[in-house]
């Protein structure tokens, strides 16, 4: 089966926001440009360092929510499955 690329430049605010609306199960790889708090399905929140890539596998990314300093940007890059 093929899969289609998956492009998306995020801008974070201060409040919480899922990295997508809809269940989209991809694997990825996400770079927060600054510093930034994210949290799987509501529950507690981590620090996530700027410009530290995260690969992920599988992940459904309306799981995922983030947060942080207005105007930064989050690249999540890859492919879905």
């Amino acid at each position: 089966m093929a899969a289609n690329v998956y492009l998306r430049t995020i801008s974070i605010s201060s409040s919480w926001q899922k990295l997508a609306d809809t269940s989209t199960v991809v694997n990825v790889t996400i770079v927060p440009v600054t510093n930034t708090n994210v949290r799987f399905r509501g529950g507690t929140s981590a620090s996530w360092p700027g410009n530290v890539a995260v690969k992920l596998e599988g992940v459904d990314l309306a799981d995922l929510e983030v947060r942080g300093v207005p105007g930064s940007t989050m690249f999540v890059i890859g492919h879905t499955r």
